[in-house]
């Protein structure tokens, strides 16, 4: 009888985490008996993190005052989650788990955004050790020290207890010492530090890691906070600079995905983008070309839909439009795409419909950039330090006519 109730109490979460996920609304996760229940993950090999501070794990939950909030932040692997899900079922209690996982499955995203991009949450997991006074899995080497730097900077901002820039004074004091920990994780993996600990200067060392956040992502996340604003208008000024800088605006960036190249769907993107917009050129990616886009787009168009395979972006293709238009103030789409600036931008929308028509399964097979700004960070995740120097063999080609 007692498998019987805990398979329909699994099924019942289940039900409750897809039901949420297509509301947009998070995964609903409370457990007990915190021994047996880590015990259980260990021995149905479920790959997850303690994301933080392991040791105020509450082992005795039942002890707690009633008003207690303390939750566990997990990050599991997509792939795991029903089993998680089980597990958790099977363990009922009253200790809250923001669960998180690799993608955006199951109400483990932020409003159909990822905690982490997929790239970054995957190298947590594939890095993870046992601590050995909590035997429960955490972060560990370099990933310790960037994921919880990713998470001061962009998830908590002035709450870290840092202060923005250099020569200004914290706004508010931390609950954790984020910037002992991040020290003690860097000194473990050999990573050098920046000199001073500011919300500017380790978003700027982030970059250099390949850990920042991604300028589409630092745009649309969702649980907004001064700091992220902040840092935000940084970026967006830098990025204009460099438009500036090379004469360039009304650039658009089309990624088309490995598999939409594989279907055959590659010639057809083409000619459909070149009847609306002037093609500049197009770049193969490299491996780590690869590498980079993943790491400095949002994430969510490169996973499988209704699946936890990661399929890459290949191809880049870099467009200009000669005719761009504002959107209307009521356009249902920019209301749903309020970072859109160029009402012809849309079409992307058509081409993807256009597409999963013609090719079965063609969900997510071409990613595009929003504004001038996003399409600046793609060209240099590609490019890098020759981003400028395309940027402006590209106005010199518009001239050209």
């Amino acid at each position: 009888m007692s498998q019987i109730i805990d398979y329909l109490r699994y099924r019942w979460l289940l039900w409750q985490w897809k039901r949420r996920a297509r509301k947009k609304r998070r995964a609903n996760v409370k457990v007990g008996n915190l021994r047996n229940f880590f015990q259980r993950l260990h021995q149905e090999d479920i790959v997850y993190v303690v994301l933080r501070w392991p040791e105020e794990i509450p082992w005795d939950s039942q002890a707690l005052p009633k008003n207690d909030e303390r939750d566990l932040d997990m990050l599991v692997r997509d792939q795991d989650l029903e089993r998680f899900c089980r597990v958790a079922a099977n363990s009922p209690g009253r200790t809250k788990i923001d669960l998180y996982s690799n993608g955006i499955r199951l109400g483990t995203d932020i409003k159909r955004l990822p905690y982490y991009p997929p790239s970054l949450g995957t190298e947590i997991l594939a890095g993870r050790r046992l601590d050995e006074a909590a035997q429960v899995f955490v972060p560990s080497g370099r990933a310790a020290a960037l994921s919880l730097a990713y998470h001061a900077v962009y998830h908590k901002g002035f709450d870290s207890g840092m202060p923005f820039a250099a020569g200004e004074k914290p706004r508010r004091v931390a609950k954790h010492d984020y910037i002992g920990r991040i020290k003690a994780f860097a000194d473990t993996a050999d990573l050098v530090l920046p000199p001073e600990f500011t919300l500017v200067a380790l978003h700027e060392w982030l970059k250099t890691q390949g850990w920042a956040m991604p300028y589409d992502l630092l745009e649309r996340w969702p649980v907004r906070h001064e700091g992220l604003e902040m840092l935000l208008q940084r970026e967006t000024q830098l990025l204009q600079a460099m438009l500036q800088a090379a004469g360039l605006q009304d650039l658009l960036v089309f990624l088309l995905r490995e598999d939409a190249i594989e279907a055959g769907a590659g010639e057809m993107i083409l000619q459909e983008l070149s009847g609306q917009f002037q093609v500049l050129g197009q770049e193969r990616l490299s491996p780590q070309q690869q590498r980079l886009v993943s790491r400095m787009t949002r994430g969510g168009d490169w996973t499988l839909h209704k699946s936890t395979q990661v399929i890459p972006p290949v191809l880049a293709v870099f467009c200009h439009d000669p005719c761009p238009e504002p959107v209307p103030a009521d356009s249902p789409s920019a209301k749903l795409h309020p970072h859109v600036r160029n009402n012809r931008i849309f079409f992307k929308h058509r081409l993807r419909q256009n597409l999963s028509t013609r090719f079965p399964g063609a969900n997510n097979f071409m990613h595009g950039s929003d504004n001038d700004c996003e399409s600046c960070q793609y060209v240099q995740a590609i490019y890098g330090d020759n981003t400028l120097a395309i940027l402006q063999q590209w106005h010199s080609q518009i001239a050209a006519g």
